[in-house]
């Protein structure tokens, strides 16, 4: 089905529904091929950044073989268009671990993913810049 994806502004509460199921079950693939595959990085406290590009990477594959293949999968990424991804919490710009989204766009927006390791609980700004992206107030949700 390459090419049958619809714009964000363009799908109903059922399209929305079904992509959201679609892209759920895209990563949940890439964190269990991961975490299959790599057993010692996962047990190994510290490593949140080699878990989030291990995962980006599977995600990759993932994405370039499904209907979102067109859009862009970016780690840290911190662009608005041209300016900074800036949110009310946090003015001066966002980076989330893993976007996928049309670069320059707000148009396609799909995924914001923060990465938190097992030994870390403190999850409170993590939460605060993915409820800022997902806002209704905000461009980034379309």
């Amino acid at each position: 089905m390459k090419g049958s994806k619809m714009k964000n502004c363009e799908m109903t509460p059922a399209d929305i529904a079904k992509e959201r199921k679609e892209l759920f079950n895209l990563l949940k693939r890439s964190v269990n091929k991961v975490y299959s595959n790599y057993p010692k990085v996962i047990k190994i406290q510290g490593l949140e950044q080699c878990v989030a590009a291990l995962i980006y990477a599977q995600l990759f594959q993932e994405i370039s073989a499904s209907e979102y293949a067109d859009l862009d999968l970016n780690s840290e990424y911190n662009k608005n268009c041209d300016s900074v991804k800036a949110t009310p919490n946090f003015p001066q710009g966002v980076r989330p671990d893993i976007i996928l989204h049309k670069m320059r766009s707000n148009e396609e927006n799909k995924i914001a993913i923060e990465f938190k390791g097992w030994w870390n609980n403190n999850s409170s700004k993590d939460i605060k810049k993915l409820k800022d992206l997902f806002s209704n107030n905000l461009e980034y949700r379309q």
